[in-house]
């Protein structure tokens, strides 16, 4: 409790009679409770239905039910990495620790917003959808560390006042077997199959089989995703008069030059970089490698 104020409930006090102690005494604090990454205030949930008129047994089943909804739009894993950094839970350079004061400094100024919702749904697609494609943890599903939803979070939960994504262009440096590749992968894979319509995709690089590196793990991490091998197998069924029963417009396939969802009309595509070959495009991702290696500023 905020203040060095501590109150010990019993674990048979219910909801109802813990806002009764807390109104008897100064309804000014605040609980704020930081777990497993999560971050919200139960206080302010339970003052709201406090003067309901509810039953005790009401009262206790509304507010388990907001609650378990707070919860689960509250994680904010750019705070909890920040505090993992300063409390030296996670040892990082310089860089990274200027990078992630500056995001929560600028979210307590309100400079830029935190989305949770758009933030978790982006982690929870991720290790749903996003498999290992090569290595002893292959064909398992990804599981992202700590650092990987700060970012992810960093990248797709903080909005300008807009409602539109703060960052545009994010500068991944990792060391090498650390999953940059799977972990870019990834994003192309939500980008191409859970965006919107007419996503484009680019995969890049100085040599297209450097590109190819990428986009391969896209196509490979598409296969092993059970929600599209279920598609496929619908896909093959036909009447008695040799027609398709299951529409498969909104299956990804793999054509010559890209991967393609008839459905919504993206595309991924693999380019070797030079400015000639890029002219024209309107990517809605690019996903450019070996960035050390491009040619010019």
């Amino acid at each position: 409790i905020e203040n060095g104020i501590r109150f010990n409930i019993g674990k048979n006090c219910s909801r109802a009679n813990m806002v009764k102690v807390i109104l008897n005494g100064d309804d000014t604090y605040t609980m704020s409770f930081i777990k497993q990454g999560r971050e919200f205030n139960e206080f302010t949930i339970l003052m709201k239905y406090a003067d309901k008129g509810l039953s005790e047994q009401e009262f206790n089943e509304t507010v388990s039910k907001a609650i378990a909804k707070a919860k689960k739009n509250a994680d904010n894993w750019i705070y909890t990495y920040y505090q993992g950094i300063t409390d030296g839970t996670y040892l990082v350079g310089k860089y990274i620790r200027a990078i992630y004061t500056y995001l929560v400094e600028g979210l307590q100024r309100r400079e830029f917003f935190f989305d949770a919702k758009k933030a978790n749904a982006a982690i929870e697609w991720k290790e749903k959808h996003c498999f290992h494609t090569e290595g002893p943890l292959a064909p398992g599903p990804i599981k992202l560390e700590v650092w990987q939803k700060a970012k992810t979070s960093a990248m797709y939960g903080i909005l300008d006042k807009d409602g539109n994504p703060q960052f545009r262009e994010i500068f991944e440096v990792v060391a090498r077997k650390n999953g940059k590749s799977l972990e870019a992968a990834s994003d192309g894979n939500m980008t191409f199959r859970n965006g919107g319509f007419g996503e484009r995709v680019f995969c890049m690089a100085p040599k297209f089989d450097q590109a190819d590196i990428i986009y391969n793990s896209i196509w490979q991490q598409i296969q092993l995703d059970p929600e599209w091998k279920d598609m496929k197998e619908r896909s093959l069924e036909k009447d008695t008069q040799h027609r398709k029963i299951f529409d498969d417009s909104m299956m990804a396939r793999h054509r010559m030059t890209d991967l393609f969802i008839p459905g919504t009309n993206c595309t991924v595509k693999k380019i070797s970089f030079s400015n000639k070959s890029s002219d024209g495009f309107n990517p809605s991702l690019a996903i450019l490698d070996e960035v050390a290696a491009w040619e010019g500023d």
